[in-house]
Order: structure tokens, then C-alpha cells, then sequence
């Protein structure tokens, strides 16, 4: 009714494995060629992992969601 995914399908999209490295080696790349990215995750918990992961190969990012601070969103 309201073009919604079907019940799981971004669960099962952000729990796989070789979507995920995929994505981040997209995201390594564009931050490389000094690109400034939002990206939008399946996720909270898919958003973490890939904030995590790029933070590990030494790029920045952080993870924004509502419960995070406007003041702090605010600086990102």
C-alpha cells in the first residue's frame, strides 16, 4: 500500500556479508576522492556496523539517528 519493503528484507539486506563490504568498499572509495557522503543504512544496528567499519579502516564517519543530539548532529 505504502511501497514498503516486505517484513525482513532490510534485515536480511543489512546482515549480508557481501552487500556490506561492498557498500563499504564504494564508501572507502568515494571518501577517498574527497566526497562528503550520507548514507542511509537497512539499519540502526546497520548503520553502526558500517560507521564502525570505515572508522576501523581509519575514515571518519559517525552514526546520526534521532535519539543522537541536536547539538552534536549539528557539528557533524
Amino acid at each position: 500500500d505504502f511501497f514498503d519493503f516486505p517484513p525482513g528484507l532490510l534485515k536480511r539486506m543489512g546482515a549480508n556479508a557481501a552487500r556490506n563490504a561492498e557498500i563499504v568498499k564504494r564508501l572507502q572509495h568515494e571518501a577517498k576522492s574527497g566526497s562528503s557522503i550520507l548514507f542511509f543504512a537497512c539499519s540502526l544496528e546497520h548503520s553502526k556496523f558500517v560507521c564502525s567499519t570505515l572508522n576501523f579502516l581509519g575514515i571518519p564517519a559517525a552514526h546520526v539517528d534521532g535519539a543522537t543530539p541536536r547539538e552534536r548532529r549539528s557539528h557533524l
